[in-house]
């Protein structure tokens, strides 16, 4: 019998039995490990570069004239600054920003003149400033925007404000620098008649009232003036001055006496009653004093002392006025008979007429002199007040 066919069949039977599981094996079936993906980087922002603002600016000018010689500096805003030499149109150079504002001011003056600025400030520039006007002379009427009435005397601060009063009316001024019009000092008080002025190193300002015969003290800024006290009785005072340790000197004309009031003290001292008419005074850094009589001369009383010696030169002017000292010991003198201002050179045998330019004055009166050595005069007839440049 031939076995080969269930040979076969048997070898085939016991293979395929041999691929069945048994379902009771818990042995585990081996899985396919997954790959853990890759991190996806967040890109960088772009960043857009902030355009540049586009900066407008804009120039300042405008025209000088009347610079007849030496050098202008203008600033503006006050560090920006601009030398002018010549008459004619100047622009400075550094220009300001869309919006800004402008201010020029003179911030050295030319030998010989003064010069002033109008329309020289402004605010929010949207465009060039060519408007800008500086005027230069020898002489510049002050607060021309104001009336004034018989004026009788002027003094300036330190800061180059000026002040004044009238005789008649009694009213006094404080005239800021560079203003058009005066502003009453305490306002709607009268001050009897003004016949002079004086400044104390404080800025206290003193006024000889010749028709009451007191003097008035007006602190910086007060809305009152008080009188003096003092143990004299006047008959006409006239002149005030007070020197750098605040001691007040008076005259009195029709007594022919001079006298010193200390600080704080009642007590009117006599210093001397040998100037015949004494009439107004000026005193100097070193404390001498000077006086004027109404006839002619000048008189020098040495700080400290009782004696009175003639200025030289002063009995040449006639009709001496009222007197004013710089700081070199220059003296300046009015003289209303002839018009005219008198220069005494410190240390000079000669009075020497002071040049007003193109401005004739009338009856010069009151007289002052600042730190830069320009001249203040008041002129009652002429209505006005001037500032003249340092002869």
């Amino acid at each position: 019998m031939n076995w080969s066919p269930y040979l076969l069949a048997g070898v085939m039977v016991i293979a395929l039995t041999g691929c069945v599981l048994d379902s009771s094996d818990s042995s585990p079936v081996a899985t396919k490990a997954t790959a853990e993906p890759t991190p996806v980087s967040t890109p960088t922002p772009v960043t857009t570069p902030t355009p540049t603002p586009v900066v407008t600016t804009y120039t300042v000018g405008g025209t000088v004239s009347g610079l007849t010689s030496g050098t202008l500096v203008l600033k503006n805003n006050g560090t920006d600054t601009f030398t002018v030499t010549a008459n004619g149109a100047f622009t400075f150079t550094n220009g300001i920003t869309q919006g800004a504002s402008y201010n020029v001011t003179v911030g050295t003056q030319p030998a010989g003149l003064i010069c002033s600025v109008s329309g020289g400030s402004g605010a929010n520039v949207v465009a060039d400033v060519t408007t800008v006007a500086v005027s230069c002379s020898q002489v510049v009427r002050l607060a021309p925007s104001t009336t004034f009435s018989g004026l009788a005397s002027v003094v300036v601060d330190g800061s180059g404000n000026v002040y004044t009063c009238e005789f008649f009316g009694g009213h006094v001024y404080k005239i800021a620098p560079g203003a058009a019009t005066a502003t009453p000092v305490v306002p709607g008080t009268t001050f009897g008649y003004c016949a002079s002025l004086a400044l104390d190193s404080g800025g206290n300002l003193y006024v000889a009232d010749t028709h009451n015969n007191v003097i008035w003290k007006i602190a910086p800024g007060a809305n009152t003036a008080t009188t003096l006290t003092i143990n004299q009785t006047f008959s006409a005072l006239t002149g005030v001055a007070v020197d750098a340790s605040g001691n007040v000197y008076v005259t009195d004309e029709n007594t022919a006496s001079i006298y010193k009031v200390a600080p704080g003290s009642s007590t009117a001292t006599l210093i001397t009653n040998a100037i015949l008419g004494p009439a107004f005074l000026a005193v100097d850094p070193a404390g001498n004093l000077y006086v004027t009589n109404l006839a002619a001369g000048v008189y020098i009383i040495p700080a400290g002392s009782t004696t009175v010696s003639l200025v030289p030169g002063s009995s040449s002017i006639p009709s001496t006025w009222q007197v004013a000292v710089d700081a070199n010991g220059n003296l300046f003198v009015t003289s209303p008979n002839t018009s005219t201002i008198y220069k005494l050179a410190a240390g000079g045998a000669a009075a020497t007429p002071v040049s007003t330019g193109t401005v004739s004055l009338r009856t010069p009166d009151g007289i002052a002199v600042d730190s830069a050595g320009n001249v203040y005069v008041a002129d009652p007839n002429a209505t006005g007040l001037y500032e003249i440049a340092a002869p």
